[in-house]
């Protein structure tokens, strides 16, 4: 195995590659293997289309249609795994030609627990009393203009 290939089978990132025509998977590497329960034969059976919830089809080919060629940063969708567990990711995706193949590379982040305290949080600011709310809000303000991302500290 040479330095790349190394590179993108042991990156402790789940990533695959699949040809822009046909949505085919072509390759996985370990990390993407052991997040969605699949093998190497079985991904390579596959299309994007399989690892996303049926509910989400409409809005993955939406989004291929706006891709734009090189890289394209930060979408937050849900996958789906072998045994249908659902997560949410955030995935990151460069074109590149592949064997021969029109492709893009894409790396995926399981930022399901992030998604889950976000909806937790803003359900308890919901069930605030509106006084509460205001109070809260003003924190929240003051949090911002002080890091730049909305929380305190800067995380």
């Amino acid at each position: 195995m040479d330095q790349d290939q190394l590179l993108f089978e042991r990156n402790p990132i789940p990533m695959l590659i699949y040809e822009v025509d046909t949505l085919k998977i072509l390759k996985v590497n370990n990390a993407a293997r052991q997040k969605y329960g699949y093998s190497s034969e079985e991904f390579t059976q596959l299309t994007i289309e399989d690892i996303r919830p049926e509910e989400e089809l409409q809005s993955l080919h939406e989004s291929l249609s706006d891709r734009k060629e090189g890289l394209n940063r930060e979408r937050v969708v849900r996958h789906k795994r072998k045994n249908g567990n659902q997560f949410y990711a955030q995935i990151n995706s460069h074109s590149f030609r592949y064997k021969n193949y029109k492709s893009r590379l894409v790396a995926i982040i399981d930022i399901t627990d992030e998604v889950n305290a976000r909806i937790k949080a803003e359900k308890a600011f919901r069930e605030l009393e509106p006084s509460d709310q205001e109070k809260s809000a003003g924190y929240h303000k003051v949090g911002r203009e002080s890091t730049g991302h909305g929380m305190v500290g800067g995380c």
